[in-house]
């Protein structure tokens, strides 16, 4: 498994990286963060086709929108 295990998650970008956070409890102090892609240039936007457990994103200083399947690993760019 690729992305978080358990849901509800939280996905997120952070520039270079996409991460998520399992959202199982709301009174933790810390969280466990995963770090799912780490070799984006300066990501932009992200999406979540939770049913296909697929993820998106843009990296805005490619120029592309790449997806990723949260149950393989695998990516590739779509446009």
């Amino acid at each position: 498994m690729f992305g978080c295990a358990k849901d509800p998650s939280l996905y997120f970008i952070d520039e270079r990286h996409i991460k998520c956070i399992e959202l199982t409890a709301s009174n933790q102090t810390y969280v466990s963060i995963k770090t799912l892609k780490s070799d984006l240039v300066q990501g932009g936007a992200i999406d979540i086709h939770h049913q296909g457990r697929m993820i998106y994103w843009s990296d805005i200083a490619v120029w592309t929108i790449n997806r990723m399947s949260l149950v393989t690993g695998e990516s590739e760019v779509n446009v």
